[in-house]
């Protein structure tokens, strides 16, 4: 499998840091997906309200999202939250479209911005344990905290 990511600039006015990955299967199958890292939704502020201050919630926490191109293109608001189901991925290609994808480009996204945290809250148990599993892997080779108080509603949490 041939997994590259490029920085992609959607058409129209859309906010955030946006991600393409494409890929290609050893079967000669390709797709693509976006990776789209904008500000936290305010109504998801409150869960951070414990262990962070309203303002730095508000102004520097950002959440990571990925979506098939197709749909992201479609520009259905709403839509783009429905389950990638065409992936047809085996565990080891799943896991090296986590490790040479997503976290390339969250990687780069913390390499050149400033931020507070990066949130990220995959819809699958199995891709929470790869994200999981690569966030500790990388923690200290990146310069950033794993704050993995929020495992267990398997939301992750990268701080500089």
């Amino acid at each position: 499998m041939n997994v590259t990511v490029n920085r992609y600039t959607p058409p129209g006015l859309v906010e955030g840091t946006h991600y393409l990955i494409s890929i290609v299967k050893d079967v000669g199958v390709e797709c693509k997906f976006v990776v789209e890292i904008v500000r936290l939704p305010e109504e998801m502020h409150p869960f951070f309200y414990d262990q962070y201050n309203a303002d730095k919630i508000e102004n520097d926490f950002y959440v990571v999202n990925f979506f098939d191109y197709v749909i992201f293109k479609q520009d259905e608001g709403v839509y783009r939250y429905t389950p990638v189901v065409n992936m047809k991925f085996t565990f080891k290609e799943m896991r090296e479209f986590v490790n040479d994808g997503l976290a390339v480009a969250v990687f780069d996204y913390i390499e050149n911005n400033n931020f507070g945290a990066i949130v990220a809250i995959p819809m699958d148990r199995g891709l929470s344990w790869m994200y999981n599993k690569v966030l500790r892997e990388n923690e200290q080779n990146l310069g950033y905290n794993y704050n993995q108080s929020y495992m267990e509603q398997h939301i992750h949490v990268i701080e500089p």
